[in-house]
């Protein structure tokens, strides 16, 4: 693996490629190098994130899009997307960046040319851990998303795509914050 030294003067530049099935293993394993530090600090969980049998299930949903975000040459992370194209809306089921490209302005870009790629979509959703402060941050103050719900022991979403599948309750999958970003768009109707 290449270490590039990206920073800001890339954060214009990037580009979406799509995930074909020979590229499968190499986006799960970005996805899981980035997504399993947080929840191995947090709770010193030694498995990855998100499970195998996570990543079977993505797989199987309707109107999946899978991306690599594309500096340059380098595929510095990704995204699993359902967009549903009678309601116009786009949820995130993965947005990641590789640890070695984080903090360097590219996770705004990499939003950025997501929407650029779905211009029809009308809601963004997604959800996250409740302890992950640093996604709290970046989907809330440089992307614009605002937290609608707790999803909680005591409280179950109505979207369904934001609650842990029976019996596979995790320290990190147990309390969520979802976050929603409508997105209107002149003369689109």
């Amino acid at each position: 693996m290449t270490k590039m030294n990206f920073g800001n003067e890339h954060a214009g530049k990037i580009r979406l490629e799509d995930v074909g099935k020979s590229d499968w293993r190499e986006f799960k394993t970005q996805a899981q190098r980035a997504l399993t530090a947080a929840v191995a600090e947090k709770f010193g969980f030694r498995g990855l994130v998100p499970l195998e049998e996570d990543f079977r299930e993505l797989l199987k949903k309707q109107g999946l899009h899978l991306k690599f975000f594309v500096a340059g040459t380098e595929k510095i992370g990704g995204a699993a997307v359902l967009f549903d194209e009678k309601t116009r809306r786009c949820f995130v089921e993965l947005f990641f960046l590789r640890e070695e490209f984080q903090g360097r302005g590219l996770g705004v870009a990499a939003w950025k040319s997501l929407e650029d790629a779905f211009p029809r979509t009308r809601l963004w959703k997604l959800c996250t851990p409740y302890f992950e402060k640093r996604n709290i941050h970046f989907y809330v103050n440089k992307c614009g998303f605002r937290i609608t719900e707790f999803v909680n022991a005591r409280h179950r979403s109505a979207d369904e795509n934001c609650n842990s599948p029976a019996g596979e309750e995790g320290p990190w999958r147990d309390e969520l914050l979802v976050f929603e970003k409508p997105t209107p768009r002149p003369g689109i109707a």
